[in-house]
């Protein structure tokens, strides 16, 4: 079944004209979030009142013919609507600004403040930006275009979100968007069921001549007419890298599904296949998004770095554990620059240099690289600080700011820092095959009793550490260095003024 243009054009003049019809004439009284709703100052949303108060804005409920469909705003936390009633973000006019859900989620979504309303989602008509954000835990059953996040997406963009929810509605309905016209999807996913009369997908019911790349579905689809695990239908769009494992990709297709695309098992979406795909198909395309192997499916990065060229700007502690997590499970190539000095903790080690409240309270650190996916990439500190690593466990190896190098760590210092493990401990690197240059650590490198190859800057060299020093204390049992445990490759220009102590093949690498 295909649609033809004029029946299209004529449904959606149709639709904007009950739009007008319900359009709400009183004003409610929200609480007004922090922020200007510029691209600087963005409307800082932390709550239920606040993102009501955001959506009477943008849709004119705010009473003396106040309105701004272009303003901008950020989720500062989780927000939980508890299922009152909801008057989506764009019921009528089109939402024009940037909406960044900063990797948050809305919760208790569900029934609408107008019955049988057209646009129907988080937003109802969408022609600016929507990104990083999930719909959980909610539910829209009626309606026409209704998606999770977007029910008519109309020249915008949907970057970085996800449903798990809920969505029904008459016709065009979608787990994130319930049409999308000429508008562009990347990097999105739904979890939950969808079902309708006619024009059903997993992630669009109805594409007409947008763009969907590295989207999947891995919720029930259900209806009588027109249904796909990604897309309902297809119209003169275009499908990409996108997968489902219930029924077709696209349930009518007038347009271009690429080979790509494809049904997988339930098991390749646990097994890394799908997510390995996905994450190849977003890195072609440049986009900004990422996925990593969650235990049942793929789950988007939160707080990724911003690209500028192939370089990932880490500017605070959330981006620097998301380029770990980037590392680890997707992109071991993956080039970085510091723009900011970070703090992980406050406080780890006490004035004396030893370790603070016995480590209670500090948020342990995951090293950039490990012993299965060595970092390849360079990053590139431009000399500012991390401050505050922690990291305690006895039976794990290769621990540092990164676990295992072969690529290019420049330029940064660490300091009141915290690193215990079991052997491969540096304060830069555990294991290192490539280069390390330019960088210092201050704090504690310790390894447990048993085994250790413990340094100041490199647990184990197995390449070249260039014009590097430490301080602070190193102890072990065998293999302990002021600056590297054990070395096998080239150590130029380093020294160390802290402490060493071990049992065998200690060295301290004085100044």
């Amino acid at each position: 079944m295909k649609m033809k243009t004029t029946q299209f054009r004529w449904l959606v003049t149709m639709l904007l004209f009950v739009t007008a019809m319900v359009m709400p004439s009183v004003a409610w009284a929200w609480t007004q979030p922090e922020g200007e709703g510029t691209e600087a100052k963005p409307y800082q949303i932390g709550n239920a009142d606040e993102l009501y108060w955001f959506a009477a804005l943008v849709n004119g409920e705010l009473g003396g013919g106040t309105q701004n469909t272009s303003a901008n705003a950020v989720l500062t936390a989780d927000i939980n609507n508890n299922y009152n009633t909801w008057t989506p973000i764009g019921f009528g006019d089109s939402y024009t600004g940037t909406f960044d859900g900063q990797g948050h989620t809305i919760s208790g979504l569900g029934g609408l403040a107008y019955s049988n309303a057209p646009y129907v989602g988080l937003f109802g008509n969408n022609s600016g930006t929507i990104k990083n954000v999930g719909v959980v835990e909610s539910y829209f059953n009626e309606g026409m275009c209704v998606g999770g996040v977007c029910g008519y997406n109309k020249g915008g963009t949907i970057t970085g979100c996800y449903n798990t929810g809920q969505v029904s509605g008459s016709n065009f309905v979608g787990g994130v968007c319930g049409l999308n016209e000429n508008g562009t999807i990347t990097g999105c996913y739904n979890t939950g069921k969808v079902s309708d009369s006619d024009y059903v997908g997993g992630v669009c019911g109805y594409n007409n001549g947008g763009t969907i790349t590295g989207c999947y579905n891995t919720g029930t689809v259900s209806d009588s007419y027109n249904v796909g695990g990604v897309c309902g239908s297809n119209f003169k769009g275009t499908i990409t890298s996108c997968y489902t494992n219930d029924g077709s990709v696209c349930g009518v297709d007038s347009g271009t599904v690429t080979d790509d695309c494809g049904v997988n098992t339930a098991y390749e979406f646990t097994d890394g296949t799908v997510c390995s795909l996905l994450n190849k198909a977003l890195k072609k395309a440049n986009a900004s998004v990422r996925f990593y192997q969650g235990t049942e499916y793929p789950e988007l990065i939160k707080n990724l770095p911003s690209l500028v060229g192939d370089v990932y700007q880490i500017s605070n502690k959330e981006e620097l554990y998301a380029f770990a997590l980037l590392v680890n499970n997707v992109e071991t190539s993956a080039n970085a620059v510091l723009t900011a000095d970070i703090t992980v903790n406050t406080g780890v080690l006490k004035e004396n240099g030893t370790l603070n409240n016995n480590g209670s309270g500090f948020e342990p650190w995951t090293p950039i690289g490990n012993a299965q996916n060595p970092y390849t990439g360079t990053f590139d500190g431009q000399g500012y600080t991390i401050s505050g690593l922690y990291f305690n466990h006895d039976y794990l190896d290769v621990v540092g700011l990164f676990g295992s190098n072969s690529g290019t760590i420049k330029n940064v210092t660490i300091v009141d820092s915290y690193l215990h493990g079991q052997q491969f401990i540096g304060g830069v690197c555990g294991y290192n095959l490539n280069e390390v240059t330019n960088c210092s650590y201050t704090g504690i490198v310790q390894g447990n009793e048993t085994e250790t190859y413990a340094g100041g800057v490199s647990g184990c060299n197995a390449g070249k550490i260039t014009n590097c020093y430490t301080a602070g204390a190193v102890s072990g049992k065998k293999g302990i260095g002021g600056v590297c445990g054990i070395n096998g490759g080239s150590i130029i220009a380093c020294y160390n003024i802290g402490t060493v102590s071990g049992t065998q093949y200690t060295y301290n690498h004085p100044r």
